[in-house]
């Protein structure tokens, strides 16, 4: 029950990122998972600020320790035992325009974006096997920070709207009272509770009817959307060099997530309505998931200034638990309230409430990601490198071994609205002395299959960096400038009249590299 439970309560955010796909992509029953699941999918351009300075287009390069991630086969190029780290620092701009209001609002996280250590056996250049290398490397994969804020004035319709939408000749009025006794569940529930809505009193207790005492007046709508948390992944690596020739690797990679959101939804009346001043409904929704995947890679040179590479990662398994609850304070205006459905009458002043932690536990299965690189050198004056990237997020995969509901409803969806992409990567280095400037971009694709709206998920990211290389040391610094958009609709109704909040977000990341070979 509380699994179903739960699907009532997130489901009034169902379209989070997909408002105005057509009903028939996803299916009733789906729960919305089908959203977490490509979130923990998809990664950002990963390593060290050297390899995100050309765009993250790193999969035929080799001889730095972010090789350990993007192509193991990378690590077979190093020569000297090296550690490295990489502090980085984000900001997020994200501009909100709701109802003919525009919002501004800001997030900043610093974070450590990469480090490891690669220890090299060099068995000399009269050996096939000329050189091995192993490393153990932390990545940081997926950065899920971000908030925005959007606040507008509604004189059409109210959340309070969405709850009679739902609940109106679909709900027993002895299901939500039942809640308000023995625990609260849904977030009908907590409307029902705090007399947002209420039964209607014709027909017998077993009726369905539902209605508001509250006027619709105009409200000022507000709310703080705000994600914090990441992905990152641990791996084991080997790569191995035969004969200057053919580079090989492979590696284990132990991924592991924590997300947080946390949502303040407001409408305060402005207008003349006398029995409401506002209410606030606040959620909270946590995910923490592991899991592992492996990858074996290899880059052949067939001349000396020409770098040819793959790279196949296998799909990532991971065990997923989440928690979810919410609490609803509605402030009323001392309003006189005969409750015939309860036989009482008093006064409601603030009413607050909030739902039992629900809590679920499942496994996910991403998609293999496959990898092909080339790289160019000009002698000792740089390289320029590109890398292309397959992935089939419709093979995304929800489960779980003693299964309490079923994802099938999921499942369907993200076969219906996923499909496969293809990303691109290319950057370039240029070496002067020991001076080196890099710039790159990165293009992914978007995961939808069919466009049948105005939404742009496409991510396009724009590089640029320096370094300095000595004999024993390094140090790199890079800059990246990430736009995106998305649209938001806090609720929906059958007549399409509920608001939308378009966003547009800018990202200016920073890293910073040192390393030391010993």
């Amino acid at each position: 029950m509380k699994f179903l439970s739960f699907y009532f309560s997130i489901s009034l955010f169902v379209f989070l990122n997909f408002p105005f796909l057509v009903t028939a992509q996803i299916n009733p029953n789906a729960f919305g998972y089908y959203q977490d699941a490509l979130r923990y999918s998809q990664n950002q351009l990963i390593g060290t600020a050297r390899f995100q300075g050309v765009g993250g287009a790193n999969t035929a390069l080799g001889g730095d320790i972010s090789s350990a991630w993007s192509n193991p086969a990378g690590l077979g190029f190093c020569r000297k035992n090296e550690i490295s780290f990489t502090p980085a620092f984000s900001v997020g701009v994200a501009n909100a325009d709701f109802l003919n209001e525009k919002t501004l609002d800001v997030k900043i996280n610093p974070n450590l974006a990469q480090m490891g250590v690669v220890f090299v056996n060099n068995k000399g250049a009269t050996q096939n096997l000329r050189s091995g290398a192993f490393a153990i490397t932390f990545s940081r994969v997926e950065n899920f920070q971000q908030r925005f804020t959007y606040s507008g004035i509604n004189s059409n319709n109210s959340l309070i709207d969405y709850f009679l939408e739902r609940n109106d000749q679909i709900t027993p009025w002895d299901d939500l009272n039942d809640e308000s006794i023995n625990g609260i569940t849904t977030l009908d529930g907590l409307a029902y509770s705090t007399y947002l809505i209420i039964p209607t009193t014709e027909g017998d207790r077993g009726g369905n009817s539902y209605t508001s005492f509250i006027t619709v007046s105009p409200t000022r709508q507000e709310e703080t959307v705000s994600q914090t948390g990441a992905m990152n992944q641990w791996n084991i690596s080997y790569g191995g060099n035969y004969r200057d020739k053919l580079f090989f690797g492979f590696a284990l990679g132990i991924r592991s997530f924590n997300y947080r959101q946390e949502k303040k939804y407001s409408e305060i009346v402005t207008g003349n309505g006398f029995e409401l001043n506002q209410f606030t409904l606040n959620e909270t929704y946590t995910q923490n998931g592991t899991g592992f995947n492996i990858s074996t890679g290899f880059i052949y040179k067939p001349i000396p200034y020409l770098n040819l590479a793959i790279n196949v990662t296998s799909p990532t398994l991971f065990r997923i638990s989440d928690s979810y609850s919410a609490d609803l304070t509605v402030d009323y205006n001392n309003y006189p309230f005969d409750d015939e459905f309860r036989n009482r009458v008093f006064v409601l002043d603030n009413e607050a409430e909030e739902t039992s932690l629900i809590e679920s536990e499942y496994s996910l299965l991403t998609p293999m990601r496959i990898q092909a690189g080339l790289a160019v050198f000009f002698g000792k004056r740089g390289f320029w490198s590109t890398d292309i990237e397959l992935l089939n997020y419709s093979s995304i995969f929800l489960f779980d071994s003693k299964p309490t509901f079923s994802f099938s409803g999921d499942n369907e969806t993200i076969e219906n609205l996923y499909g496969t992409v293809i990303n691109f990567r290319t950057g370039l280095e240029l070496r002067f002395d020991h001076l080196r400037l890099r710039g790159g971009m990165a293009y992914f694709d978007d995961p939808i299959a069919q466009k049948v709206d105005n939404i742009n998920r496409e991510k396009w990211y724009f590089t640029g960096g320096l370094g300095i290389r000595k004999a024993q040391k390094y140090i790199d610094f890079t800059l990246i400038f990430r736009n995106s958009e998305q649209v938001y609709q806090p609720y929906s109704l059958a007549d399409g009249t509920a608001p939308i909040a378009d966003i547009k977000q800018t990202q200016v990341l920073s890293a910073l590299s040192f390393g030391f070979y010993f």
